[in-house]
C-alpha cells in the first residue's frame, strides 16, 4: 500500500493527480493501513492464543473415542478391499481414491468411512447401547436412495450393525436430526440453525458441483492437448511417408528404365542374332533387376497404404479436436 501511494505520489509518473485528490487518497490509505496492521496483529496472537479453537475444543473433550492400532487398521484394510470389491458398504465409493501412497496414514484415507463404521459399531457394543449416527455424507453407499429421495440408511448397514451389536442403529443428517430433537426431546433449536445447517448443505453440493464440472473441463482440455500431440506426431509420420514414398517412386522410375532397356537390348540382340554377347548374364542381370523393381514396388504399395491410413486417421483427429474445442468454447461461454 505505501509502495503504491508512493507511485501516486510521483508528479512524474502522474502529473494529474491533483494535491486535493492525493489528500483524501492518503487518508484513505493511512486509514486501511491502519486497519490492516491491527488485523494482522489479532491474527498474530491467535497462532499461539486461539480462542476460537479452544471453545471448539471443549466440545471434544472426553468425547471422543481412542483409536484403532496400526495392527486393527491394517486388518481393516484387507477386509476393506474385499468388501470393495463386493460394494459392501460403506466406503466402496470411496474405491477410486488411490490407495497405492507409501505413508500409512494415506492408505488409511481410502477407508475412512469404514474404520468410522467399526468404530460405531464397537462403540455400541461396549456401551451396550443402540446408536444415532449423524453425518452429513450424501454417498449412495451410506443411504438408500429412490427415486432421488433419501430414504433411509442402506439396509446392508442397518442388518449388519444388529448381527454385530444386537441393537438399535438410527442414520440421520444434521438439519433433520435437529428437527426429531426438536419433536422428541424438547430442545430448543430454531428454525434459522436448521436452515443455516440446509443452506451450508446447498452451498457444498453446488460447490461440488462445480469442482465436479472444472474436472470434467480440465480432463477434456488435457484430452485436446493429447490429441494435438497426436496430431502432430501422425503429420510428421507422414511426411516421413511422403519422403520414403517420393524416394521410392524415383528408385522404382530407375529401374523400370533400366529394366525397359535390358528388355529392349535383349530384343535388338535376338534380332540381329548377335552371338558374341552372354545371353544368359543379361537374363540374369535382367531378373536382378526385374525383382529389386518387385520389392521397391510392393514396399511402395505398403507405404501408400500406411500413408492413406494415417491421412483417414489424420482427418478423424482433426474432427475430434474441433469438437473438443467447440464443446469447451460452449462450456467458457455458459461459465461465463
Amino acid at each position: 500500500m505505501n509502495s503504491l501511494r508512493s507511485d501516486l505520489d510521483n508528479a512524474r509518473q502522474h502529473p494529474f493527480v491533483s494535491q486535493q485528490t492525493m489528500n483524501q487518497v492518503n487518508k484513505v490509505f493511512d486509514l486501511l493501513c491502519n486497519e490492516l496492521s491491527e488485523n494482522k496483529g489479532i491474527h498474530t496472537k491467535r497462532i499461539s492464543n486461539d480462542e476460537i479453537k479452544e471453545s471448539i475444543s471443549s466440545i471434544f473433550e472426553n468425547n471422543v473415542g481412542q483409536p484403532y492400532s496400526r495392527e486393527d487398521l491394517e486388518n481393516l484394510i484387507v477386509d476393506g478391499e474385499e468388501r470393495y470389491k463386493q460394494k459392501i458398504p460403506p466406503g466402496f465409493k470411496d474405491g477410486i481414491k488411490s490407495g497405492d501412497s507409501d505413508v500409512f496414514t494415506e492408505k488409511c484415507r481410502k477407508y475412512g468411512d469404514l474404520i468410522v463404521w467399526n468404530q460405531v459399531i464397537d462403540k455400541s457394543i461396549e456401551a451396550k447401547k443402540g446408536i444415532v449416527l449423524v453425518t452429513d455424507d450424501k454417498k449412495e453407499d451410506w443411504w438408500e436412495k429412490f427415486k432421488g429421495k433419501t430414504i433411509g440408511p442402506r439396509p446392508e448397514l442397518v442388518k449388519e450393525f444388529k448381527d454385530r451389536a444386537e441393537n438399535t442403529f438410527h442414520m440421520y443428517q444434521a438439519d433433520r436430526f435437529l428437527e426429531l430433537a426438536r419433536e422428541n426431546l424438547n430442545e430448543q433449536v430454531s428454525d434459522e440453525i436448521v436452515e443455516e445447517i440446509r443452506e451450508v448443505r446447498r452451498r457444498d453440493k453446488i460447490a461440488y458441483k462445480k469442482m465436479k464440472e472444472m474436472e470434467f473441463i480440465k480432463r477434456r482440455k488435457l484430452k485436446v492437448h493429447h490429441l494435438m500431440d497426436e496430431l502432430e506426431q501422425v503429420r510428421h509420420q507422414m511426411m516421413s511417408y511422403e519422403k520414403e514414398m517420393s524416394m521410392l517412386q524415383e528408385k522404382r522410375h530407375m529401374l523400370e528404365n533400366e529394366r525397359n532397356s535390358l528388355r529392349e537390348h535383349r530384343n535388338h540382340m535376338l534380332h540381329d542374332g548377335d552371338r558374341e554377347v552372354d545371353i544368359d548374364r543379361l537374363m540374369q542381370h535382367y531378373e536382378s533387376v526385374s525383382e529389386d523393381y518387385a520389392q521397391i514396388k510392393q514396399h511402395l504399395d505398403h507405404s501408400k497404404s500406411k500413408y492413406n491410413e494415417m491421412s483417414r486417421h489424420m482427418m478423424s483427429l482433426e474432427q475430434e479436436l474441433a469438437h473438443s474445442m467447440k464443446v469447451i468454447e460452449q462450456e467458457n461461454a455458459a461459465d461465463s
